[in-house]
């Protein structure tokens, strides 16, 4: 997507800091609520737990691939050719 809209292609890495990032809150939040409702989980060596946080990182990294889309889709602008110049933009709705 960054290529299509003529970003770096290291915006790659905001995929990855959402992920990493969106689980640890998670983990928080869940490490929270366990403390405050005083639920006997044990939160060190439960597989389960981790399997619960994949679907709050890949969550958070669909809703950055939105708010991204969005956001470059606004900003981008389409590049006119040669051929375009001169003409007035109702010309250019009904060619397309």
């Amino acid at each position: 997507m960054a290529l299509q809209f003529d970003k770096s292609k290291h915006c790659g890495w905001y995929g990855i800091i959402t992920y990493i990032g969106s689980v640890i809150i998670a983990a928080f939040l869940l490490g929270f609520f366990v403390q405050l409702f005083d639920l006997d989980i044990d939160l060190e060596k439960n597989s389960a737990l981790s399997l619960m946080e994949i679907p709050f990182g890949l969550l958070s990294c669909y809703l950055m691939y939105l708010v991204l889309e969005r956001k470059w889709t606004s900003e981008f602008e389409k590049i006119e050719t040669i051929d375009d110049i001169g003409k007035s933009s109702q010309e250019e709705d009904s060619i397309q």
